[in-house]
């Protein structure tokens, strides 16, 4: 076998690896929106799943020296559509919800490495959950769920700045 032949067979093997793992991913993703967002329609879960790669491709896109570079995943399409799902949750709710988007971040694909920059940002965002009370700062017209999003996003804008 000469080595062109070696490197082929192996970009091939690396290819069937990714396409393996953008299936499992999927089948994640479906699995915690038909779990967690039950009552969530087909045709919305194809525009999440958009916006969900995209969230993820901003991960590849970070320089892990530089928190800035998380400044469009703080301000996701996917991060805000998960959290405004249910318009009239209570924090207890948004806290479960929040908690169970990063355990369901951090076991996407096929490994886990604390030091990526996804699984780094999964674990902040469970601090986050586990730390933040918005009901002390919420306004007597503001829903619950506006008051967790803006105490979420401004915790997370305070650690990835």
């Amino acid at each position: 076998m000469e080595m062109s032949e070696i490197k082929d067979a192996i970009d091939r093997i690396n290819a069937l690896l990714v396409l393996e793992e953008d299936i499992t991913i999927e089948r994640q993703f479906n699995n915690f929106i038909d779990s967690k967002l039950p009552n969530n329609k087909s045709d919305n879960n194809e525009e999440l799943f958009i916006d969900f790669k995209s969230f993820l491709n901003h991960f590849d896109d970070i320089d892990s020296s530089s928190k800035n570079d998380y400044k469009h995943i703080v301000n996701s399409q996917f991060l805000d559509k998960i959290i405004s799902y249910k318009s009239n949750a209570r924090e207890k709710e948004l806290r479960r919800l929040t908690i169970e988007l990063s355990d369901f971040i951090i076991t996407l694909g096929h490994n886990y490495d604390e030091n990526h920059p996804k699984d780094y940002f999964a674990k902040q965002l469970k601090s986050i959950a586990n730390q933040i009370t918005p009901k002390e700062s919420k306004s007597s017209k503001e829903s619950m769920n506006d008051a967790w999003k803006r105490e979420m996003f401004l915790e997370l804008v305070k650690r990835f700045k």
